[in-house]
């Protein structure tokens, strides 16, 4: 059974909720990535997508020099690292999220993050390997 936290991105790039939308953006292109965590006082407090800089700053006129706080997500839904695929791709679809928060051992402390994009070619995975071993079955290889 594949856990999640075998699909999570563990190297959190993260800003304060005082960052613009413009630092957030520029934090984005230089370690080409899609999210930002935002932290509070060293604690996660939600999340930024280049999806809601699009949306709310620049499609709706905002400023993108005003602090991010107010475009950041913070009802992201958390995981526990040994979670399942299936069970993450449930809790985004019950949620309406594109991103998890993916708990550490202790179910205390944010570790890493997993999107949609991440489940989506973790099942692609699964099944290819899946239809390898079937025609190999088929095939009398096994």
């Amino acid at each position: 059974m594949d856990w999640i936290g075998l699909y999570a991105h563990k190297s959190l790039i993260t800003a304060d909720s005082s960052a613009s939308a413009t630092d957030i953006a520029q934090l984005m292109a230089k370690n080409h990535i899609d999210s930002v965590i935002i932290k509070d006082d060293d604690k996660v407090t939600g999340l930024v997508t280049d999806r809601a800089i699009c949306r709310k700053i620049v499609g709706e006129g905002g400023d993108a020099k005003s602090a991010i706080k107010d475009i950041v997500s913070n009802d992201i839904p958390r995981m526990h690292l040994e979670s399942t695929i299936e069970e993450a791709v449930d809790e985004m679809r019950k949620s309406e999220h594109r991103y998890l928060f993916i708990l550490d051992k202790d179910g205390e402390s944010v570790i890493g993050v997993v999107s949609m994009q991440d489940l989506v070619r973790a099942l692609k995975e699964r099944l290819e390997e899946e239809a390898t071993a079937l025609k190999q079955y088929i095939s009398g290889e096994m």
